[in-house]
């Protein structure tokens, strides 16, 4: 990773994270200079705080970055982030079955915003399937003209 992103290591431990072993780098990456550009000022590359974390035979990656002068800031809000991983168990989240765009066919004459109430979109969602389709609820539409709509 280091070599990927073509980082510069400041320092780096090894930890546990919620009982999986990890390793936390804190790295600058300067940007290269251009031709012509005037060098970069002192402070300006990029820090990062990554930290590995390994379950089993996978290991996540987890990237907070910011600019050096900014990364005090946002370090504590990284580290929170980052040490707060945990291995994901609630059946709810874990079985959830992907939404897709379906293409349906209007059968007669009327706005969007009841086209999509017969389609049984939630109306909750109905500004959001607006928004997909690039019209406002209110819009006329015409008998079989088509209409994305999401639905599991």
């Amino acid at each position: 990773m280091v070599q990927q992103f073509k980082l510069q290591p400041v320092e780096s431990k090894q930890l546990t994270v919620n009982s999986f072993p990890a390793l936390a780098v804190v790295a600058d990456q300067v940007a290269e200079q251009q031709q012509g550009q005037p060098q970069q000022q002192q402070g300006s590359a990029t820090r990062a705080l990554i930290y590995l974390i390994q379950d089993g035979k996978t290991i996540y990656a987890m990237i907070g970055a910011s600019s050096g002068p900014d990364f005090a800031t946002y370090f504590p809000t990284f580290t929170s982030s980052m040490e707060n991983f945990r291995r994901l168990t609630d059946a709810d989240k874990l079985n959830r079955q992907p939404e897709r765009v379906r293409i349906k066919s209007v059968t007669s004459a009327t706005t969007l915003s009841q086209a999509l109430t017969r389609f049984q979109v939630p109306n909750d969602r109905l500004e959001e399937m607006a928004i997909l389709n690039g019209m406002q609820l209110t819009d006329r539409l015409t008998a079989g003209q088509l209409i994305k709509i999401v639905a599991k």
